[in-house]
């Protein structure tokens, strides 16, 4: 079973983003033979969360219960982020790079919603799409994001793809008085082995430390 054994000690506001306090950087990612994907993207999400929760996301506001980014531009067009299992509990910091490049790059208002692992798949996308409305009705009224009418578009990775695709079946394509689906972009998950994924989501927790990957 994939297991991050880390130190919590109190966080220092100023600290540059992704580092924790030295003595964080004793994080180990174990695993073992029995390990369980599930197990182990649950247990990642949970250290993810704790990161979230102590560093800053810089460039990204929090707005109800999702996170904007915005370009330098006026943005024009609204995207809503679901990221994958596990990485998607704190999509500012997981998908920075990528949506902080496309904010800019398309002058467009990106919303990512946070969400936590659960079976229920439906439900997960049906709790993403209401904390996105919730999210974009809140920009809106702070002038942050484009006004009712503006074009949406969706954009998933992995697990996220799937929870957006379900989306996309329910809203159907319109005919019969049913609302459009959104405009989607799916983003492939990994098809690596356990444990490439282990090795993967160790130099991720390294790199939030500031450091390499985790020991």
């Amino acid at each position: 079973m994939l297991a991050l054994s880390c130190l919590t000690p109190a966080f220092t506001p100023s600290r540059q983003p992704w580092a924790l306090p030295p003595s964080t950087r004793a994080c180990r990612i174990r695993a073992a033979a029995d390990d369980g994907v599930g197990g182990s993207l649950a247990v990642l999400g949970g250290s993810l969360a704790r990161v979230a929760d102590s560093t800053d996301a810089v460039g990204w506001q929090r707005v109800g219960p999702g996170w904007l980014r915005l370009g330098p531009a006026t943005p024009w067009a609204t995207v809503h982020f679901v990221g994958g299992a596990a990485l998607g509990i704190a999509p500012q910091l997981a998908y920075d790079t990528l949506l902080s490049r496309l904010a800019s790059s398309a002058d467009v208002a990106v919303i990512a919603t946070p969400y936590e692992l659960g079976l229920d798949h439906r439900k997960l996308a049906r709790r993403v799409a209401s904390d996105f409305d919730v999210a974009l009705e809140e920009s809106r009224a702070q002038g942050l994001a484009p006004p009712a009418g503006a074009p949406v578009f969706r954009v998933g990775h992995s697990l996220g793809a799937k929870l957006l695709a379900l989306l996309a079946c329910e809203a159907g394509a319109g005919e019969g008085g049913a609302p459009q689906a959104d405009p989607l972009a799916l983003l492939n998950f990994n098809n690596f082995r356990v444990a490439d994924s282990v090795e993967l989501a160790s130099k991720l927790v390294g790199e939030m430390q500031g450091g390499g990957a985790a020991p």
